[in-house]
């Protein structure tokens, strides 16, 4: 991505450069600097984020940009402070805005900064500057107490906001998107909502303010969409019980919730809350993300199977959120395995037919009686198998073919899930 303008870029080297101008408790005005290697040697700082011993040296005299910088900032110290912002070598002006924000969030490590230094105001200014472009750091876990950041995409207040259903009607509509709760996952969600439920203080068109609770304030969010209901005694009814309604509602209801609840609670408390939520949404197989405060499911997969089939091969759905959850880490090698072990299993949907007789079962389903594409399916059963008979797949085997390259496992892994959720269309 390249939404970080140049103005923006030089902006930010400007005050490493050139300090932050504040005006005191005494009405002086304060010139503060701040190195952006804080507390590290600049070599030390930059071998952090590149490696330095295999990137070139601008000065024939030496072999690599780390014996070059070495020379040129210790020994000689002729580069000019703050040379590495517009050196070629390290892309910061010119390269994309993962490369920039990466070296932004370093800067602010705890492992990093110089807790001595005012670098609180340099942190506030350049997450002001990059919100412009569409981009926040934030905290994301500590360190011994202290903040480390993170950046992602930067939501503006008052962008139109659409709960997660309604974004995803359609998808949902045809069943692209399928997801069910247990009432263990009920309770769960219930309780933590409930403890992030506060209080709030909200004005009406009077100008008269009032305290409410956020779980007050979904009713009135939601019902600009949709009035919300939940089941009770086998009907549905126009919900007027939070518990109840989390409890006996539209999972999909539930994921617009915990949105509205996101953006209503502290801004301090907000991260700790998505940590909470992808918790438990964990502990229940089910894999989601946020995109700021939107929430996405990872996978949409819930595998129904019909309990009047005696199954042996149990575990698909698992083997699949277990694929999706190292895909996701890219930890690419284990999710093809995974994936390649949920093919495997559902081959032998049609127990107590042997593998292939089931397989055949499942490419005559899929096909709809079109003898053409029950070639094509017939072929990516054959090439899958073959793709796990003859490369190392698994790691325990041997005498396989070594795949090398992770590009290659992703490509293993997309076409082997293309397939399956194919399959489970149909079944």
């Amino acid at each position: 991505m390249r939404n970080i303008t140049e103005i923006t870029k030089r902006d930010i080297f400007d005050i490493l450069t050139n300090g932050i101008e504040y005006v005191d408790a005494f009405c002086e005005t304060i010139t503060e600097f701040y190195p952006y290697y804080g507390r590290l040697e600049e070599i030390e700082f930059l071998n952090r984020l590149y490696k330095l011993k295999q990137i070139k040296s601008y000065d024939s005299r030496f072999i690599n940009a780390e014996e070059d910088i070495w020379q040129h900032t210790i020994n000689n110290q002729d580069y000019p402070y703050n040379w590495i912002f517009t050196d070629d070598r390290f892309e910061l002006l010119s390269g994309t805005d993962e490369i920039f924000l990466a070296f932004i969030c370093e800067i602010f490590n705890p492992e990093v900064r110089n807790e001595k230094r005012n670098w609180r105001i340099f942190f506030d200014e350049t997450n002001k500057l990059i919100k412009e472009d569409g981009y926040e750091l934030y905290v994301y876990k500590k360190i011994s107490g202290r903040d480390v950041y993170r950046w992602k995409k930067y939501e503006k207040e008052g962008e139109l906001f659409i709960p997660f259903s309604q974004r995803n009607i359609e998808a949902i509509k045809n069943k692209e998107i399928k997801v069910v709760f247990s009432k263990k996952i009920r309770y769960q969600i219930y309780q933590l909502l409930e403890f992030y439920n506060e209080y709030q203080y909200v004005m009406d068109e009077t100008g008269f303010q009032s305290r409410i609770k956020i779980s007050s304030q979904f009713w009135e969010d939601i019902k600009l969409f949709y009035i919300p209901g939940n089941y009770e005694n086998g009907k549905w009814i126009n919900s007027k019980n939070f518990e109840k309604f989390i409890k006996n509602t539209s999972p999909y209801f539930i994921l617009d919730t915990i949105e509205i609840f996101l953006r209503h609670i502290e801004e301090n408390k907000v991260e700790e809350f998505k940590t909470k939520v992808v918790s438990i949404f964990e502990l229940n197989n089910i894999m989601i993300k946020f995109n700021n405060k939107k929430l996405d499911l990872i996978l949409n997969i819930h595998l129904e199977i019909d309990s009047n089939i005696p199954i042996k091969e149990i575990g698909i759905e698992e083997l699949l959120m277990s694929a999706s959850k190292y895909y996701e880490k890219k930890e690419f090698s284990i999710a093809v395995e995974k994936i390649w072990d949920a093919f495997e299993r559902i081959k032998s949907y049609y127990y107590p037919k042997d593998k292939k007789d089931s397989a055949n079962q499942i490419i005559k389903q899929i096909s709809c009686g079109n003898s053409e594409i029950e070639i094509m399916f017939n072929e990516e059963f054959k090439t899958l198998t073959k793709i796990g008979n003859e490369y190392r797949i698994r790691h325990h085997e041997k005498n396989k073919i070594n795949i090398l390259d992770d590009r290659h496992y992703e490509y293993f892994y997309k076409r082997c899930l293309s397939l399956i959720l194919t399959i489970l269309k149909y079944l």
